[in-house]
């Protein structure tokens, strides 16, 4: 067996490298790569953990927490080598962290890797969650501007795609204004559930 398929998932389980279609069609870090911060703050808090409860040494933890933040730095540059044979964002990582310091052998410890799935996904849902909440108050401010400027200007009401009463379009982009803030709410319920 080839050095390089022991670093993959598989690699202790067949002889030979898959075909080059299995491996196109098994990857996944063609756009899980975007969990790669998530991935490497659990994994730096995992750390921290190991050493609290004695599993690593302080240089051992100090040696994984450089590597991490060289991680982080070629993660926010775009200089991360992405390689698609080792399938997934956290295959990725956890062997440029190993290049980086031996120390990261120790790194699974008490955590499967649906573990740290499931706590990269919950720490994208926060940050999405907060992203485009900031996004939404800033077009429901933007409507507001709207529809202060515009407060008695008259329009067509519309019921069912038909002409109704007149209404004013600040009344109009109030209507949007309640229906992004029922949007927002929605997402902090999905932000208290991600935790």
């Amino acid at each position: 067996m080839s050095k390089d398929s022991k670093q993959v998932t598989w690699g202790g389980r067949f002889s030979e490298k898959p075909d080059a279609l299995m491996q196109v069609f098994g990857e996944s870090v063609s756009f899980d790569m975007r969990l790669a911060v998530y991935d490497l703050r659990g994994s730096l808090g995992h750390a921290s953990m190991l050493a609290h409860v004695g599993l690593l040494t302080e240089k051992e933890f100090k040696s994984i927490e450089q590597g991490i933040q060289e991680l982080f730095e070629e993660i926010k540059s775009d200089s991360f080598p992405w390689k698609l044979e080792l399938e997934d964002v956290h295959m990725n990582l956890e062997q440029a962290l190993r290049e980086k310091t031996k120390a990261a052998d120790k790194l699974h410890t008490g955590r499967s890797r649906n573990d740290q799935v499931a706590t990269d996904m919950r720490l994208f849902f926060k940050d999405a969650c907060s992203n485009l909440q900031i996004s939404l108050e800033g077009a429901m401010q933007s409507l507001l501007t709207v529809a202060d400027k515009y407060a008695n200007l008259p329009i067509p009401g519309y019921t069912h795609l038909q002409r109704a009463q007149p209404v004013t379009v600040g009344h109009h982009m109030l209507a949007h204004i309640e229906a992004l803030g029922r949007d927002h709410e929605r997402f902090s319920v999905v932000a208290k559930h991600a935790n």
